[in-house]
């Protein structure tokens, strides 16, 4: 279980970091939307499923690592900072893993603040909106995405496991909500059926190492379409994808050799 006394240094930091925050915008110091800052990602693996969390502040990523958090990427940003879109960041303590809300939607920041969400604030700039990819020639999906719609109080935004919940549910498809763990755990949680041979609509669970997957997290996508000929197109999301989701097509052979997790 994690230490209680390192979860409340974690909220006092994060209290602290957004009086930091509110005192810049009310004083004019904020960042302007055309620079450019470093974005780090951190881990908690003493939480349940694991938690992520992202920050503009190298002090408060190193004051994390400290309390038993991870760096992400050795210690390099993951991304950077950029454009005029405000992105929130909210933290639910009573949750046990996805405890961090993102979401560039002022009055879902709002709703969630308003039901006991803590520590509102501006967690970076993003462009108005996240460019998206074509559907690779040749293939048709059943089913467009209505990406407005996702939910970010499950799973952390642009995360493998955040896309694949959400495009689950648009064909009334359920994961649970924080428990699947990484995407290498989709394959292996309890209560749902796996296997070898490519399901529509499923969770396709990557090794960690597997075929490009991260070594240590592994990777969960969503299969989009399956061919007679055995080849099938999955669509993944991820920080190091240059737009929000993406497409990939696996050969027969590919797909034989990962995990199929369907959902309920």
């Amino acid at each position: 279980m994690e230490d209680l006394k390192a979860r409340e240094n974690v909220y006092l930091l994060l209290s602290i970091i957004t009086a930091v925050g509110v005192w810049n915008i009310a004083n004019g110091t904020q960042v302007k939307a055309s620079s450019k800052r470093s974005v780090y990602r951190l881990y908690n693996p003493n939480a349940k499923g694991g938690d992520h969390y992202y920050t503009l502040s190298k002090y408060e990523a190193k004051t994390l690592v400290n309390l038993g958090w991870r760096w992400e990427n050795n210690a390099n940003p993951v991304f950077y900072s950029t454009g005029t879109v405000n992105l929130y960041v909210s933290y639910n303590p009573n949750a046990q893993s996805g405890a961090h809300n993102y979401t560039t939607n002022i009055f879902e920041q709002n709703s969630v603040l308003s039901v006991g969400w803590k520590y509102g604030a501006i967690a970076w700039k993003t462009m108005p909106s996240d460019s998206l990819p074509g559907t690779p020639a040749g293939w048709k999906i059943d089913r467009p995405m209505n990406i407005d719609n996702y939910s970010t109080q499950t799973y952390a935004y642009k995360q493998c496991t955040w896309w694949v919940y959400n495009r689950a549910k648009e064909f009334g498809i359920n994961y649970g909500q924080y428990m699947m763990g990484n995407g290498k755990d989709w394959q292996n949680q309890a209560g749902y059926q796996v296997t070898s041979t490519p399901q529509l609509h499923s969770a396709v669970s990557f090794k960690a190492g597997q075929d490009g997957a991260d070594a240590t997290y592994g990777h969960v996508a969503f299969v989009e379409k399956i061919r007679s000929d055995g080849s099938i197109l999955i669509s993944p999301s991820g920080t190091g994808y240059s737009t929000l989701f993406s497409y990939q097509v696996l050969s027969k052979d590919q797909a034989s050799r990962l995990r199929y997790v369907i959902g309920k």
